[in-house]
């Protein structure tokens, strides 16, 4: 069983080295060492290029037979957009793995953590709302008029 280990990252290092990708990240469970039997192996990838989902596919598949775990592949352009509170997490925690474009792993990181500070006080006031729900028994409830 693979751990968040040198081996891992050189596997990683040169399975992505053929790629034309503007950097790739790891991160998760295996970048904070708390991997299990179940646990995957998370994936960020940064291009200005569009890729299939068949190409995602091939990459997916080609890794899990190399790493012998399940892979999860996220695209990271404009994911802070989408989902800042997730990006934010994977810039206080992940591990580079390759780097084509420094420009553009630099945009992203500053992206991220402008999109996740205008977006804090929303998440948090999310988050306390769903504590007091799940705390008061209330969690399927609407909490609306």
């Amino acid at each position: 069983m693979f751990c968040y280990n040198k081996q891992m990252i050189n596997v990683l290092q040169t399975f992505f080295k053929k790629y034309n990708f503007d950097f790739v990240l790891l991160f998760g469970s295996a970048v904070t060492q708390t991997m299990h039997e179940m646990s995957d192996i998370d994936i960020g990838i940064f291009t200005k290029d569009t890729i299939s989902l068949k190409d995602l596919g091939y990459i997916s598949a080609m890794l899990e037979n190399k790493l012998n775990k399940r892979v999860d592949i996220s695209l990271l352009r404009d994911l802070e957009k989408k989902d800042p509170n997730f990006v934010f997490s994977i810039l206080e925690n992940h591990q580079l793995i390759t780097l084509q474009d420094e420009t553009s792993y630099i945009d992203f990181k500053t992206k991220a953590q402008l999109s996740y500070l205008d977006h804090k006080e929303l998440i948090e006031t999310n988050l306390k709302g769903l504590k007091n729900r799940i705390e008061n028994g209330n969690f399927a409830r609407r909490n609306y008029a």
